[in-house]
């Protein structure tokens, strides 16, 4: 009897715990996994029409000693139900200031929402710390979608594998 009801108390742990890594985005109608306990959403924010998911990382040491936080956001936003991911993209693009290193589509393997594109890029912000991004951009529905990792490039293989867990997660 102890060993049953060790295995369903080990059962519902396991199920609670991948629970707390899967968020539903409400207004979007879609589902992300984050990479594992480290990470959390910060915050929820709305603002101008828009509804923005903040997830931090517990910090990170770089080689300086610095600790370094990595971020993912998903920006949430009303869309023509005649835009496509392509032109959403190229419109979003354009506000952007990062130079694009490679390009993921969904025939690509690295992303699986049908209806996005994606990229891995790089820019040096105004402390001059230089960062690698992944951006992608999808619609679902009305719904026009970005999804934005970023942390400085010094750290990057410690958590990229984790940024590409989360972004071939979104689903619906």
């Amino acid at each position: 009897m102890k060993l049953l009801t060790f295995i369903l108390l080990t059962i519902s742990t396991l199920g609670a715990r991948k629970s707390e890594l899967t968020h539903e985005l409400k207004e979007a109608k879609i589902k992300i996994d984050l990479p594992n306990e480290s990470w959390f959403l910060a915050d929820r924010q709305e603002n101008r029409g828009m509804t923005i998911y903040y997830f931090k990382r517990e910090p990170i040491e770089d080689s300086e000693g610095r600790q370094i936080i990595p971020n993912m956001s998903v920006i949430v936003e009303g869309v023509s139900k005649d835009l496509d991911a392509v032109t959403y993209s190229l419109l979003k693009r354009s506000k952007a200031n990062f130079e694009v290193l490679e390009v993921y589509t969904p025939d690509g393997g690295q992303i699986e929402f049908k209806n996005a594109v994606g990229y891995k890029g790089k820019y040096t912000d105004q402390g001059g710390l230089d960062h690698t991004i992944y951006v992608v951009h999808g619609i679902n529905g009305k719904k026009g979608l970005q999804f934005i990792c970023d942390v400085t490039t010094n750290i990057l293989d410690q958590v990229e594998s984790e940024f590409l867990v989360t972004l071939k997660s979104i689903r619906k």
